[in-house]
């Protein structure tokens, strides 16, 4: 049995966020959201190191949010990131172990905001792993399976084929 509330504060979150934005400007905001599970933040220049080891990191930060203060509900990195997109603990999700897919029945930052209209193609890697099944995304542009063994270029690719649309774009 799923506890809906406890994705109450998650989800206020991402729409108070996306309706603050869209008040600003006459369009929503296209959400790019990008985790990273081997960065050292003292060493990011976003973060205040002098040296420029991340210019790239660093201009999208000063252009968009940038969290100071993050705690990862698991030490293990599948855990930590469908918690990520579902706002929920790892236990409450319980996709904690190996082969374990997300509940279809659980709500997720995609699917949120594929109701409200957003396009959330999936350029995520890892999704043909079971732990990452279910997370809202659709199938994304016919190439994707071309650009994903390239690195970054997926991600690219993606924001060129999706520029002309309102989209929530994760990459990790």
């Amino acid at each position: 049995h799923f506890d809906f509330k406890k994705l109450g504060f998650f989800s206020s979150i991402v729409f108070s966020l996306v309706c603050l934005l869209s008040e600003v400007s006459a369009e929503r905001p296209n959400v790019l959201l990008i985790t990273v599970d081997t960065f050292r933040p003292d060493h990011l220049g976003a973060y205040g190191y002098v040296r420029e080891t991340s210019p790239v990191l660093d201009r999208l930060a000063s252009e968009g949010v940038i969290f100071h203060n993050t705690i990862s509900s698991s030490s293990w990195t599948t855990p930590g990131l469908v918690s990520v997109l579902t706002g929920l603990w790892a236990p409450t999700h319980r996709v904690d172990r190996r082969g374990v897919s997300l509940s279809s029945s659980i709500p997720t930052m995609a699917k949120l905001l594929r109701e409200e209209g957003y396009v959330a193609p999936d350029i995520l890697y890892l999704s043909s792993i079971p732990n990452f099944q279910n997370l809202g995304f659709t199938r994304s542009y016919s190439d994707r399976d071309i650009f994903l063994p390239n690195g970054d270029e997926v991600l690219f690719q993606a924001l060129k084929a999706y520029q002309d649309s309102t989209f929530f774009l994760y990459y990790h």
